[in-house]
């Protein structure tokens, strides 16, 4: 995921057992975390302490 803010920021994904963060990362660069996801709902979030409160957050559905 690109940052395109001022603040730093980065991408992690938890849930059914996994918790994994990328990199934090300034403005312009990205923040990347490789996952092997079984079927189900996860979360996707910032990681750096207040922005998941701030609502830096999302679900991720996979599939197949």
């Amino acid at each position: 995921m690109e940052n395109p803010a001022q603040l730093e920021h980065n991408i992690a994904v938890r849930g059914d057992g996994v918790d994994e963060k990328g990199e934090v990362v300034g403005q312009g660069e990205t923040s990347e975390v490789a996952v092997d996801l079984e079927p189900g709902e996860y979360e996707f979030y910032c990681s750096v302490p207040g922005h998941e409160d701030a609502g830096m957050k999302g679900t991720l559905i996979v599939t197949e």
